[in-house]
């Protein structure tokens, strides 16, 4: 089941959960995200939420919050932080990524803003976020509030998706979408069937065997 998982496009899933499993659920986030370094992601979300406050907590407060954090990640996950600011504040850089790729986060998600994007560049770490800041937000007074908690990141025409440890995300080009826990091996399952009839069909226009008679009756039945 964890190769089916891994084939898994944001395009796919959207077919199955739209078409297939006919899911009634947002799942699919804002358009505002985009890939802005590396590849594709496909893993289990972590999720992480920030706040801003003028009164800080104390340095060695805040530290043990980021520590225990990094204990919680295990390999293969996909950080999805939402840093509950409104501003372009960068949240996220090359030495963040550099830290929680250490401890096994693979990719993130941001409803946010990221500096130091040269350097995730040179890392190819995946990132998903909505732009750049020169802001130091740790400097400005944000911070990491809590971890592994359900979140919630904005759809399509501010509509709400929520988000919890565990569900996964799926992110390309394309876009990104959530996928529930408990139907991460239906959607594979569809997905899977869906990508060999692709195939299928492709093969088979190869082969002059897909005419148009054909297709009238095979078009729309994968």
């Amino acid at each position: 089941m964890n190769d089916l998982i891994k084939q898994l496009t944001p395009s796919v899933v959207y077919d199955v959960l739209t078409y297939d499993i006919k899911w009634k659920d947002q799942f699919m986030l804002s358009r505002e995200f985009s890939q802005f370094t590396g590849g594709s992601i496909c893993g289990p979300a972590f999720t992480v939420q920030g706040k801003f406050t003028p009164n800080r907590l104390a340095k060695y407060e805040e530290r043990a919050v980021v520590i225990d954090m990094l204990a919680a990640m295990e390999q293969g996950v996909i950080e999805v932080l939402q840093p509950n600011y409104q501003g372009p504040l960068g949240s996220w850089g090359d030495f963040t990524a550099t830290l929680v790729k250490h401890y096994g986060c693979v990719g993130a998600v941001v409803d946010g803003y990221t500096r130091d994007i040269a350097g995730l560049r040179q890392m190819d770490y995946p990132l998903y976020c909505k732009g750049t800041s020169l802001v130091n937000g740790f400097g400005s007074g944000w911070q990491i509030d809590n971890f592994q908690q359900e979140t919630v990141m904005p759809g399509p025409l501010d509509m709400p998706v929520k988000v919890r440890p565990g569900d996964y995300v799926v992110g390309n080009e394309d876009g990104v979408v959530i996928v529930p826990m408990e139907l991460i091996n239906e959607v594979a399952e569809f997905a899977d069937k869906r990508l060999k009839r692709e195939e299928e069909l492709k093969a088979e226009l190869a082969t002059g065997k897909l005419t148009l008679e054909y297709l009238k009756t095979t078009i729309f039945d994968w």
